[in-house]
């Protein structure tokens, strides 16, 4: 065969399919329509901004109805640390809560803080995070008092302290924007920052997991994020191989946005939060600890027995030394709750998240393209019943709609993963008949009125 007759062969079986895929668009063109409407709709959903809302209402029921019970046993204990806040001479509590984010050692003591973060370490969590913001002041002055640097040195030394690998996270909210060296005050610290940044917003439906800056190539991870891969270095979490390689392959955890202050370019990854463990947070007797209770046993230096009620509290869970107290400028509304909650009680609920694997979109080109496939295969196989004459070519639609659907569902449950695309073949399946009987119906009535 020479070469000009494969280029004839070729280019005639070519124009045989251009003519296949047509007649097939004509001939489907409402399960077409409908489709690419609804996946529009949905692009249109995800990316424009006024609709957060909507979106985070969305993940909110996704998550009720996928996860009703997120975990057994909820990984995460709390240490109320409320009651330790100082309130200086001419000032009210009222001032106390207004000013919450300043500076640590306004408002805490270190030595309770040493003797807090010693006592827990004794009990060998799988880590340790503390929701205080120890960056230096306002005006990002490295000078600041030495007790803060002497807490901060002692924290990374807790492992050696404690006995065992205990990682301890120290909150960065002011210096986060800005290079590593100001983040504690000091770039020999930097392991131990963790930024504890809520979103703005009511309610809150999303929260930071990493801050990346341009301008020097850098990563802080949030305290949610630092504390979250703590515990699954130690063996904790559910995930399973295939199910962690499936999310790598066709899901997107985090939602990336770029945005700047002053020179600095920096991009923000979040994640959608399940609210679901606050209930269990609040209300669970053993997640939460008073600070007191914690103080009482001793700090440094002093003897004392171990105390195995508080041990098996403590033993292998993340603690989160916080304020569990809803401050003026630490409060946010949160989904399903009418009073203020406080942010310690959000990063608890981004840990257990992570831990359990948040929800995850399957990233829109390859849930797309998997979509139309299915679509494509199921209105093969209805062609196909026509042609046969099979009478269950009626019903196949809504039997190839509730399939998807369940399939849907199914990965859903079992990798977390939300193929959203799948809404986009079920209404083409499902409304494809009705549709096209309604502009049947509606062409055959204005025939008649134009006879008339």
């Amino acid at each position: 065969m020479g070469e000009d007759e494969k280029k004839y062969h070729f280019s005639k079986a070519l124009a045989k399919i251009r003519r296949a895929v047509w007649k097939f668009c004509v001939e489907e063109k409402y399960a077409l329509l409908i489709f690419f409407a609804v996946t529009l709709l949905k692009l249109f959903i995800e990316e424009w901004q006024p609709m957060e809302w909507m979106r985070g209402q969305a993940f909110v029921a996704l998550h009720h109805y996928l996860m009703v019970e997120p975990r057994r046993q909820i990984p995460v204990v709390l240490v109320d640390i409320s009651h330790l806040i100082q309130v200086r001479p001419g000032e009210s509590a009222g001032e106390v809560a207004t000013n919450h984010f300043s500076s640590m050692e306004d408002y805490y003591s270190p030595t309770d803080l040493s003797n807090i973060v010693y006592r827990v370490a004794r009990q060998h969590p799988a880590a340790i995070g503390i929701d205080i913001d120890f960056s230096p002041d306002f005006d990002l002055s490295l000078e600041a008092p030495r007790s803060k640097y002497l807490f901060l040195d002692y924290c990374s030394h807790a492992q050696a302290a404690s006995g065992s690998p205990v990682p301890v996270f120290a909150g960065v909210y002011r210096g986060a924007a800005y290079s590593p060296r100001y983040w504690l005050g000091d770039e020999s610290l930097t392991n131990l920052a963790a930024w504890i940044a809520i979103y703005e917003g009511s309610p809150i439906f999303r929260v930071p997991a990493r801050l990346h800056n341009y301008s020097d190539a850098t990563d802080l991870r949030s305290m949610g994020l630092a504390l979250a891969e703590s515990y699954k270095a130690r063996g904790g979490g559910p995930e399973s191989r295939l199910a962690s390689r499936l999310r790598r392959l066709f899901a997107s955890d985090y939602e990336v946005e770029d945005f700047a202050i002053g020179t600095n370019r920096l991009e923000r990854w979040s994640y959608y939060v399940n609210f679901n463990y606050l209930p269990r947070l609040l209300n669970e007797r053993g997640t939460k600890i008073p600070a007191e209770d914690i103080l009482r046993f001793g700090g440094p230096g002093m003897a004392g027995k171990t105390d195995l009620e508080l041990q098996e509290l403590l033993k292998d869970k993340i603690v989160l030394i916080g304020d569990a107290e809803a401050h003026h400028n630490d409060d946010v509304s949160v989904p399903g709750e009418s009073r203020p909650t406080a942010g310690v009680y959000v990063h608890a609920c981004g840990v257990c998240t992570l831990i359990d694997r948040p929800l995850a979109s399957m990233r829109w080109g390859i849930g797309a393209a998997l979509a139309l496939l299915v679509l494509v295969f199921f209105l093969c196989l209805k062609r196909r019943n026509l042609l046969s004459e099979n009478r269950f070519h009626i019903l196949l639609p809504y039997t190839a709609a509730l399939s998807v659907a369940a399939i849907a569902w199914f990965f859903a449950i079992s990798t977390h993963i939300l193929w959203l695309d799948s809404i986009s073949v079920v209404a083409a399946l499902f409304f494809e008949r009705d549709f096209h009987l309604l502009l049947d119906a509606k062409h055959g009535h204005a025939q008649k009125k134009d006879k008339a």
